[in-house]
């Protein structure tokens, strides 16, 4: 999946629609998937039982990479694997919502990060200072 790199990538501001939106499902594989110059959140994940990113790329990401997210809406058995993630300006990956009931239940392993959050897109809570994180 290429989003075209000639057209500039979203800040968090600009509201743009994600590139993928998987949610309120199960059983979701992506497995040797090259995703590319995605503009915004490029994968969102919410409320999936059984999300795995096994032996894949995601390079050049907007606002954020791979996100499974939001405590009200979390997902389990959630696997990313044996993937690398490259030159993403936030976050590579972010696991905002994600619940198990052993350690198993979710995995994280053999991964390669390169070059991720080299841009701040949050404003810094008042009462830490100024700038973005």
């Amino acid at each position: 999946l290429d989003d075209d790199a000639t057209v500039a990538p979203c800040v968090v501001g600009d509201r743009c629609p994600r590139m993928l939106h998987i949610r309120t499902s199960s059983d979701v594989t992506l497995n040797e998937m090259n995703i590319l110059n995605g503009k915004s959140y490029v994968i969102y994940v919410q409320q999936v039982n059984g999300f795995s990113f096994l032996n894949s790329s995601l390079t050049n990401s907007g606002v954020l990479g791979l996100y499974v997210g939001h405590d009200s809406k979390a997902s389990t058995n959630v696997r990313i694997q044996n993937s690398t993630f490259n030159d993403n300006q936030t976050n590579a990956v972010a696991l905002l919502g994600v619940s198990g009931s052993s350690v198993t239940d979710n995995i994280v392993s053999n991964n390669i990060f390169r070059r991720n959050h080299w841009r701040g897109q949050w404003a810094v809570a008042a009462r830490y200072g100024t700038g973005f994180t």
